[in-house]
């Protein structure tokens, strides 16, 4: 009973990894000069499956002077 209710979550399963292969391969043909695609169409079918896995875009950056810039935004309060 329970094999039948994991067929359409293995299916699914099997259905995005294989939608991600197929877009990264497109985008790394694509960024190679091996064939001309449109990389925005692709791109954005690559971060929905990625998203879908919960990987995002991280809006941290390792650059020094942004972070001394975000703490002098802050507001400093004295006791």
């Amino acid at each position: 009973m329970e094999n039948e209710k994991d067929g359409p979550s293995r299916i699914a399963a099997v259905v995005h990894l294989s939608v991600l292969g197929w877009s990264a391969t497109i985008l790394t043909a694509g960024y190679l000069n091996i064939i001309k695609a449109d990389p925005t169409f692709v791109a954005s079918i690559f971060t929905g499956c990625l998203a879908h896995y919960g990987i995002t875009r991280s809006n941290q950056s390792g650059n020094d002077s942004d972070k001394k810039t975000k703490k002098e935004l802050q507001p400093t309060t004295k006791p």
